[in-house]
């Protein structure tokens, strides 16, 4: 038997001892949601709003390349968002930054998120409201754009719980800053 055989062996048994005590898909699934919030709760912390399923676009001038699906939250003075596969587009965003509150029609391929359309029609577009916030972050202004059914619901808290108000627009392009643009 080759040497290295051996060592394939306990990388391979290593490896299954890791998966089965916390294996990847546990974010997948819809207990990934609950598990925040018993966390959440077990560590003390002050939850607003529990974790919903929650699409995220991603944030503007940085936007994702694809929606991502994960969870959304409001937690200790801060909106809270994590990913189902991994944290790459995980964000934190504590309310004293957030200057805007809204929602707006956004354009979203079909087969993205909780409230997608018919499989296969992914190079489809359709409109959807989005829960967009805007805020002051360390790389400066970014707008950041998710949907979910319990948008309304979280956004209007949101707003209430940053000293907003809540705004609700139609379809359009802008970047939301407080500031305004100049029109050129």
């Amino acid at each position: 038997m080759p040497e290295w055989f051996g060592l394939l062996l306990l990388i391979l048994v290593s490896l299954v001892l890791y998966l089965v005590d916390k294996p990847p898909w546990s974010r997948w699934g819809n207990n990934h949601g609950a598990q925040l919030l018993s966390d959440f709760e077990a560590e003390g912390r002050t939850v607003h709003f529990a974790p919903v399923e929650a699409t995220y676009y991603g944030s503007s001038p940085k936007r994702s390349t694809s929606p991502t699906r994960g969870w959304l939250c409001l937690v200790d003075g801060q909106l809270l968002a994590t990913g189902h596969y991994a944290a790459r587009w995980d964000v934190c965003v504590p309310f004293e930054t957030i200057r805007w509150v809204g929602s707006v029609v956004i354009h979203a391929h079909y087969g993205h998120g909780p409230d997608s359309g018919p499989p296969g029609l992914s190079w489809l577009l359709e409109r959807k409201r989005a829960l967009i916030v805007g805020c002051n972050g360390p790389d400066g202004w970014n707008v950041h754009a998710w949907t979910s059914a319990k948008q309304k619901e979280l956004g209007t808290l949101l707003a209430e719980l940053c000293g907003l108000r809540w705004q609700e627009l139609g379809e359009g392009f802008s970047d939301f800053d407080p500031m305004g643009g100049a029109r050129l």
